[in-house]
Order: structure tokens, then C-alpha cells, then sequence
């Protein structure tokens, strides 16, 4: 293999590409099936709150996908300023000696530098690539692939990718930003956080008042909307030939990539194998977890009425993600690292499967001094005897009483 060569994915449909906002997230989407993973590092990936990984960490990471056979990628998809450049570039040069071999970028300069070190690169959609022209253009300075604008529907990326030669990749699921392309301002004048920085404060999000007759008030979210789900079209995706499916989140949950994996990994396999498609169990897999509610954004074309909340931002969700499995012995002990809070009187836990099973665990759980422990506090560590295969699955938990 050489340096810029990447694993094969599956060779009859499109690459399922999941984020991670850590390592212990990474080891979440491989486990749960992903083909491949991206990342952001200490610059340039514009998520400041995503937790990100160092750089001893991201050679780790090339580590454990090379020995997966999962491609990773890494964000480079800042628009530097000149005093950006010199710390950009001493950057990417660590990378390279990390061993990372692609990385995710939206100026033409990084790309050109990027290139003349050997990366393979993908063009970001903050790029807002939406026609084959400067597909071809991004293809001449080097670029292999180009994650088009959310603007475009499936049959739209499809055709980009037929005229101009270059891998498509498009956003199959997640929160999506209002504004064209991602590249917003509002938290700019609003907070002083630069979204191009990463430090977008989702203005988006926010209750706005509605002047009506200078006399009536309404609070409303205007710019509020809904995420992304494309479970129902992933037989058009491998259909129009489109090379990879992103799923976005970097900042999201172990759960939520768990489960957002395990449902595209399923979608994917079952057409591709010719097996019927359950997708109104899959799309309850993703529903469970925290959400806005779902839109097809504009995959089908021009955007569904019921594509933004007016009136609320908040998340919506089922259950309550707990914790995920550390490591576990030969012996069926595993080690569970809770990231919030769990009481045995109030939640019943469960253990999601690969294949987005969910299995109910009423064993005991333990202190690793021995003591049985009803609760465990955030970000506690507890012993419990997990069926094999454990290590690395998420846990979540239901309000005792609720309907599963």
C-alpha cells in the first residue's frame, strides 16, 4: 500500500463514513461498522468543542483503522487567515509523519499543499461545490473526492460526479445548518465566536421575536432546522452510484454514532445483499436517540414544508445514553465507563448490539473495589458480566416503566 492509498470499501456500494469526536468514539464507529472515520485534530477543523484528538492520539487512531482495514480522514477544512498558514502547514507535516493519508479541505491553497505532500484530499462541503465545473477544476489541483454542497439532491450528485470524474460523497444524516453551506456569521456579530474557527454558539437555534403590527409578539425559531435522515433513500444512493455516505456529528454521543452506524450498515448491506429493507426499525434505532425531529433535507430536491421547528430547538429523545465498554476479560467481565449518571431504582440498562439489537442487563454491577453498586455518578467506572463481544458497545437506559 503506499502512502496515499486508502483501504477498499465495500466494492458494490457506497463508503458509510461516520465522525469521531475521540478515540474512544472512533472505536465506537468501527465497532459498530463504519468504513471509514474523520476526524479533527488540534487545528484547522473548525469543531473547538468536539474534544478532538492530539496528535499522539491521531497516530493511535491510523494505528487501530489500518489494523481494521477503515480508512481515516482528517479535517482540514479551515479558510486561513495568513497568520493561519505557517502553523497550517507545520501541522500537516506532523500529520504526514503520523501516517495520516487523506485529509477533508475547502481552500484551494491547503489543497495545493496538501497535494504537494502527498495526501490524498477530499474537498469539504464548506466548499460548497454544486456543479461538475468546478468539480473538474478541484480534480485538477489533485482532489479525488468532493463532499458537495447539502444543496443538491441524490440524482444532482450523481450527475456532478458522472460529468466530472471525481468521487461524490453527500451528507446522509445529522444536524443540519441553515445557512448556505455551513458558512455563517451570525455567531460571529452575536457572540464573538467565529464559526470558521469552530466556534459557531448555533444562533440558529435560538427563540427569535416576531415583531407582528408593532403590537402583537410572537417567539418563534425561524432559522431552527430539522436534521437529516436519508434511511429511506439509501437504495437510491447505491442506485445513482454515489461513493460515500457522511454521517455528521462530531460532537455528537457514543450513542448516536452507534446507532446512526448500525442503521446505515444495516440499510446498506441488506440492499446491497437483496435482502428486504426494515426501515421503519432503523429509522427507530436513529429516532430513539437525541434529536430535533427529521427532515430529507434536500435530497429530494427542494427542501419538504416540514423542514424547520418553528417552535422549539430542544432535542427530542427515548432513552438516555449511559456509558460505553472500556475492555472486557475472557471471563465475561467488562469495564463500563458511565458518562452519566445511573440508577438502578429509576432506568433499566441496556446494551446496544452491533446490529442494533438491544438486550436488557439486570446483572449486578460492581465497584472495582468489589462493592455492589445501585448508582453509578458521571463519569464513574463499574464491573458487570456482559455476554462476549462486549468490548467497545454503548449502554443507554430507559426511565423504568417507559415503553421500549
Amino acid at each position: 500500500m503506499t502512502a496515499t492509498q486508502l483501504c477498499p470499501s465495500a466494492p458494490s456500494g457506497p463508503e458509510l463514513l461516520v465522525p469521531a469526536g475521540d478515540l474512544s468514539k472512533l472505536y465506537t464507529a468501527v465497532t459498530y461498522g463504519a468504513d471509514a472515520v474523520y476526524i479533527g485534530g488540534p487545528l484547522g477543523g473548525l469543531r473547538q468543542r468536539a474534544g478532538n484528538f492530539t496528535l499522539p492520539q491521531i497516530e493511535q487512531a491510523v494505528t487501530y483503522t489500518r489494523r481494521h482495514e477503515v480508512n481515516l480522514y482528517v479535517t482540514l477544512n479551515i479558510f486561513p487567515t495568513a497568520q493561519d498558514m505557517d502553523l497550517l502547514l507545520t501541522y500537516m507535516e506532523a500529520l504526514k509523519r503520523g501516517g495520516v493519508r487523506a485529509v477533508i479541505v475547502s481552500d484551494p491553497v491547503v489543497c495545493s499543499y496538501a497535494r504537494q505532500m502527498g495526501f490524498a484530499v477530499h474537498i469539504s462541503t464548506q466548499a460548497s461545490c454544486l456543479n461538475h465545473h468546478e468539480a473538474q477544476m478541484w480534480k485538477e489541483m489533485g482532489a479525488s473526492r468532493i463532499v458537495v454542497g447539502r444543496e443538491l439532491s441524490i440524482e444532482q450528485g450523481a450527475a456532478l460526479q458522472e460529468a466530472a470524474g471525481v468521487e461524490v460523497e453527500m451528507f446522509v444524516h445529522g444536524s443540519l445548518c441553515l445557512s448556505y453551506s455551513g458558512k455563517c456569521l451570525i455567531s460571529n456579530y452575536v457572540a464573538g465566536r467565529d464559526a470558521n474557527r469552530g466556534g459557531c454558539v448555533q444562533s440558529c437555534r435560538w427563540p427569535f421575536v416576531i415583531d407582528q403590527k408593532k403590537s402583537t409578539f410572537t417567539v418563534l425559531h425561524p432559522l431552527n432546522s430539522l436534521d437529516l435522515m436519508g434511511l429511506p433513500l439509501v437504495p437510491r444512493f447505491v442506485q445513482q452510484g454515489i461513493r460515500a455516505l457522511k454521517v455528521e456529528g462530531r460532537m455528537k454521543s457514543h450513542l448516536y454514532i452507534a446507532a446512526a452506524t448500525s442503521a446505515y450498515r444495516q440499510a446498506l448491506d441488506c440492499y446491497l445483499a437483496g435482502q428486504e429493507l426494515d426501515t421503519a426499525r432503523l429509522q427507530q434505532l436513529v429516532s430513539m436517540v437525541s434529536n430535533r425531529g427529521f427532515s430529507s433535507g434536500f435530497l429530494n430536491g427542494h427542501p419538504p414544508g416540514e423542514g424547520l421547528s418553528l417552535y422549539g430547538s430542544g432535542y427530542q429523545s427515548q432513552v438516555d445514553f449511559l456509558g460505553h465498554v472500556l475492555e472486557q476479560d475472557d471471563d465475561g467481565n467488562a469495564w463500563i465507563h458511565f458518562r452519566a449518571p445511573y440508577d438502578h431504582q429509576r432506568q433499566q440498562l441496556y446494551l446496544l448490539g452491533v446490529d442494533g439489537s438491544e438486550q436488557a442487563i439486570n446483572r449486578c454491577l460492581y465497584a472495582p473495589d468489589g462493592t455492589v453498586r445501585e448508582r453509578i455518578v458521571s463519569n464513574g467506572v463499574a464491573i458487570a458480566q456482559l455476554p462476549a463481544g462486549s468490548h467497545h458497545l454503548v449502554l443507554y437506559g430507559r426511565q423504568r416503566g417507559a415503553n421500549a
